[in-house]
This record gives C-alpha cells, structure tokens and sequence, in this order.
C-alpha cells in the first residue's frame, strides 16, 4: 500500500538555500516526507498549479526552473484559468 503526503507548502532546495513556495497542490510519496513531523514537502512528485493573469509568468518560468532540480519530482501540471 502507497501512502502519500500532501501539503500547501514545498521546499526547493538549490546549492543550499531554500526556497519556499506554495502550489496550489504538492504530492510526495517519499519516505523522507511521510516519516517527518515537517509541514511541508521537499520530495515532490507531483506539482500542481493553476494560472492566472497575475501568476502565470512566474509559473511557467522562475518556479517552474526550480521546481526541475527536484530529483523527486514527476509531473508539473500547469491549468490555465478561466474567467466566467
């Protein structure tokens, strides 16, 4: 049975400086995620995010660039927003 961890929060570790950011949606199925008392995920599988107007750049450049030095991560899921 798989057990995953599921958080607002992520970590990114580069060259020894974190960086925090908060996705719409994190998944790990870590070990080192699910045995911690942390609130927040450093081994991601899954990223999700939702653009925006005002978030989309951002998204698709910067964090999407760090989000990739995650040896974790699978999948980045970006969803475009739709103004009704």
């Amino acid at each position: 049975m798989h057990h995953y961890k599921a958080s607002w929060l992520l970590t990114i570790t580069i060259h020894h400086y974190h960086f925090f950011y908060y996705p719409d949606v994190a998944v790990s199925g870590d070990e080192r995620d699910r045995n911690t008392a942390e609130d927040f995920i450093r081994y991601p599988r899954l990223i999700g995010e939702v653009l925006s107007p005002t978030t989309a750049a951002l998204d698709r450049s910067d964090k999407f660039a760090d989000y990739r030095t995650s040896e974790s991560l699978q999948e980045y899921v970006i969803n475009q927003s739709r103004k009704s």
